[in-house]
């Protein structure tokens, strides 16, 4: 099969086994270059797989050009069909995509790439009758395979500037801004994208490279200044908070907000900063509600940012509304897998929940949680004199007679049997009490952490500064293996 341990082919596949391909392209190359294996199929195919998997189907399609003239055998001949024909899926090129899946004879890759010409057909349909929306859709889910089609992403760059989706333009931008450096409009709008999004001095770089470039936008100049005067006013916002001068807070940023929508739409990420800060100034004036609205606003437009949705369930849990609040740290410690301290914080939400919704039993009877059993005897006997349904003649006080003591006899069954005390008393669900859990369980279950729910998301989602608070930078993994979606 292969040679010892030292074969670099032996290393080539155990390094393709763990997805190792950076590693493997390298020995790949030192043995096209060094050892004159240019012309092994076999070889030039696994630097292709390599090529396609860290993002590069242009070099992937060369390698496999060459694999095609030294005479593969059959088996060899379907693979590097099959990888051709998934260069050419991320490329958007879906004729030829089909062709080498044809030539590969693979039924899989046959319906994937049929799909694929029918789904980029629609989108250049709805794109030519203006139905942006449902076109920036379609391709959302297109490019997810067709990551290198540079036509399909020109076109959802155009459809994201026209939604004035600043945050998609700023994404899609990002891959095409190195690649293509003599387009001045595709420079302009990423650093007009990037202003709207909060970042002020990268964006104003591109726009003044834009500047400085071909046929550039007569109105820079305008952007320019406002990216400036916008930066400066949220600059001065953070000041007044921390000196909390609040009211001048609150005219500082709507100054902000009249200005950064002469550039920017409801859709920017400065737009949902806005109303993620208008929202905690409206907590100082006792107004959780309406700041509960704007908390949405900006969450709507940045999903995914972990500050603002913490903030929310922290005030959502001030408001006592905790499903809600478990949903949103649900949602955070999806996007923070490894962070303990949210972990914590949801354990202790649902911790406030149960006892939100767990019955005072003592109180019920009006005895404290020391109580004898004798104590609480004297004390139901006094109550049920109290609250028998005979001294009731008036229909209304007589059915909430039999209500009060239908919850007085529970609560005293529950208390004078010692097993369901202190199963109860041990923090316990008695809807699913059976005899004897009460000796399956720990100790204290309540609080089983130290901190406040409070202190504990105030100090992930604030950061010791009170309002101090930092853009998301959209970052994205790259690299791996692309998976197609046309189904």
């Amino acid at each position: 099969m292969f040679g010892g341990q030292n074969d670099p082919l032996m290393m080539v596949q155990q390094l393709r086994a763990f997805g190792q391909w950076e590693q493997e392209r390298e020995i790949l190359n030192q043995m096209i270059d060094e050892q004159g294996k240019g012309n092994d199929p076999l070889i030039l195919r696994l630097r292709a797989e390599a090529n396609l998997n860290l993002g590069n189907p242009e070099d992937a399609l060369d390698d496999l050009e060459q694999a095609f003239d030294h005479d593969p055998d059959s088996t060899e001949m379907k693979n590097i069909n099959m990888l051709a024909a998934t260069a050419h899926i991320q490329l958007g090129n879906s004729e030829e995509a089909h062709r080498y899946a044809l030539q590969a004879d693979d039924s899989n890759l046959i319906t994937q790439t049929t799909e694929m010409a029918k789904v980029i057909k629609q989108s250049d349909e709805l794109y030519e009758e203006g139905k942006y929306l449902e076109c920036a859709k379609i391709l959302d889910r297109i490019l997810t395979a067709c990551s290198h089609a540079t036509s399909l992403i020109y076109r959802r760059l155009d459809i994201a500037w026209r939604l004035g989706q600043s945050k998609v333009y700023e994404e899609k931008a990002k891959k095409l801004v190195n690649q293509y450096q003599d387009d001045t409009d595709l420079y302009f709008k990423y650093g007009v994208s990037m202003i709207c999004n909060g970042k002020f001095a990268d964006g104003k770089r591109y726009l003044n490279k834009a500047k400085n470039m071909e046929n550039p936008p007569e109105n820079i100049s305008t952007y320019t200044q406002i990216a400036s005067k916008v930066n400066t006013y949220l600059t001065d916002v953070q000041k007044n908070i921390d000196r909390q001068q609040y009211d001048n807070a609150t005219n500082l940023l709507d100054e902000f907000y009249n200005i950064s929508s002469q550039i920017c739409t409801s859709n920017a990420g400065i737009m949902a900063k806005y109303n993620f800060i208008r929202g905690k100034l409206l907590i100082k004036q006792d107004k959780k509600d309406d700041a509960i609205e704007l908390l949405n606003k900006a969450i709507e437009v940045d999903q995914e940012n972990a500050d603002y949705i913490l903030f929310r369930a922290n005030l959502l849990l001030k408001m006592k509304e905790y499903d809600a609040a478990i949903f949103d740290l649900t949602r955070v410690q999806r996007l923070r897998p490894h962070d303990g301290a949210v972990r914590k914080a949801l354990l202790q939400a649902q911790e406030e929940k149960k006892k939100a919704n767990t019955v005072d039993y003592y109180a019920i009877i009006g005895v404290d949680r020391s109580a004898t059993p004798n104590q609480i005897k004297d004390t139901y006997r006094r109550l049920v004199r109290k609250w028998h349904p005979d001294q009731f003649p008036d229909k209304k006080q007589k059915a909430d007679a039999e209500a009060k003591m239908k919850e007085i006899n529970y609560a005293y069954e529950l208390l004078m049997d010692p097993g369901k005390r202190k199963y109860y008393d041990n923090g316990g669900d008695m809807e699913q009490y059976v005899p004897g859990a009460e000796n399956m369980m720990g100790g204290n279950m309540g609080g089983p952490m130290g901190g406040g729910i409070e202190e504990i998301l105030r100090a992930m989602s604030q950061g010791g500064g009170g309002f101090q608070f930092v853009m998301n930078g959209g970052q994205q993994g790259g690299g791996g293996q692309q998976f197609i979606i046309f189904q």
